[in-house]
């Protein structure tokens, strides 16, 4: 990623939890070593996350809005068809 872009790292087991909040790439080094921080335990529930993902990114003012999800595990939330759709519809 570029210095200019912008990122943000949520984990989620059963809820979502804010482990780099938005903001410019400029510290990559920071960042990384926040997520290889992070431990898979607990639940799975993607859509806590992915609805805080829509929120950070709905009205954020960058060209392309990405968002990329790891997980160890099925969703216990197996209808993500709702959130997938604002989230295109806000083109993310």
């Amino acid at each position: 990623m570029r210095s200019d872009s912008l990122v943000g790292v949520i984990s989620f087991d059963m809820n979502a939890h804010v482990v780099a909040p938005l903001q410019p790439n400029d510290e990559p080094r920071r960042v990384a070593n926040q997520v290889r921080a992070i431990q898979a335990e607990g639940g799975t529930n993607l859509d806590p996350a992915l609805r805080l993902a829509y929120e950070w990114l709905r009205d954020s003012k960058v060209a392309k809005k990405r968002v990329v999800c790891l997980t160890d595990g099925r969703s216990h939330n197996t209808n993500l068809q709702p959130i997938a759709r604002m989230m295109a519809e806000a083109n993310i």
